[in-house]
């Protein structure tokens, strides 16, 4: 066990506190005149995803964790797990609770996403920030229906509900932010 000190923890260090296992959102180092120096942190649980403010000082130590990033391709998520396999292996598929992969449900089958993993155990499950989907049903858009920002309700492929502007039809493909939800644009399907 390797120890970090308060100045230790910067922005994308990984530790163990009190069990879990923590990353740097953010961090800020002050001292002020005669006092001892704090490290005011941003740190986010890679478990539950819960981003919290915490002030580190000289007394506190903490534990190293060495977390490396490996990516993945997303296979399917079934009742409580999510399938996935090494993108070089597609024969080496693994199951991860789908309490490690909260957002699945906005990510379509065959996308690559990055795992974390410390001693050959995956932690979680990170989404690239923007993926693209197809819409499965979209209902009509009715002509002056602003009352509600002028957004409708469709189904992706996925089986997600995303609100999305009034012109988007079943079969349009739409870009999504996969960290809040929401649509970003619709996109032009290439074909090869």
């Amino acid at each position: 066990m390797t120890a970090l000190s308060y100045t230790d923890i910067q922005q994308g260090v990984f530790f163990r506190m009190d069990g879990a296992v923590y990353e740097t959102v953010d961090a800020v180092f002050s001292k002020k005149s005669r006092q001892k120096g704090s490290n005011q942190v941003r740190i986010k649980n890679i478990a539950t995803g819960a981003v919290t403010t915490k002030t580190f000082h000289t007394s506190d130590v903490l534990e190293d964790v060495t977390v490396e990033k490996e990516e993945y391709v997303f296979v399917y998520a079934r009742n409580d797990e999510i399938i996935i396999h090494p993108v070089d292996k597609p024969s080496e598929r693994t199951s991860i609770p789908s309490s490690s992969f909260p957002n699945s449900i906005l990510i379509p089958s065959g996308t690559t996403v990055t795992a974390l993993v410390e001693n050959n155990e995956i932690l979680t499950v990170r989404a690239p920030i923007k993926v693209d989907v197809l819409v499965k049903e979209a209902p009509p858009d009715v002509r002056g229906n602003t009352a509600q920002g002028g957004t409708k309700r469709v189904v992706t492929e996925t089986g997600a509900s995303i609100a999305t502007p009034l012109f988007i039809k079943t079969g349009d493909c739409i870009r999504i932010n996969t960290e809040t939800g929401e649509y970003t644009e619709r996109v032009k399907i290439v074909n090869n």
